[in-house]
């Protein structure tokens, strides 16, 4: 299985049990892609974040919407992958922690 909730799930820990340092350093790992969600669209910025990064193939975007303009797509790509890349990064520092 892929690891790509623990951090996600660390987040939720460090949010319940009142660690608001632990808690900022993990949202400010997401900001990056969330603001690009809410600068350009919510749906077309996962949509291809979940495939940039090559979670899964998404493959083409609904009907009724549009695809991501081109001139964003690298931005989504890089920030999908930073992203990635710091979950797999905190799945080896934090074996124990479940998804």
């Amino acid at each position: 299985m892929l690891d790509q909730a623990r951090m996600v799930t660390a987040l939720l820990q460090a949010v319940r049990t009142g660690d608001r340092e632990t808690a900022q350093r993990l949202y400010d790992a997401f900001l990056p892609l969330e603001t690009l969600r809410d600068d350009i669209s919510l749906i077309r910025v996962l949509h291809d974040a979940v495939t940039f990064s090559r979670i899964a193939d998404m493959g083409p975007i609904l009907p009724l919407l549009s695809s991501t303009p081109p001139e964003h797509r690298a931005k989504i790509e890089h920030a999908a992958r930073v992203l990635l890349a710091l979950e797999h990064e905190f799945a080896q520092a934090n074996p124990y922690l479940e998804p």
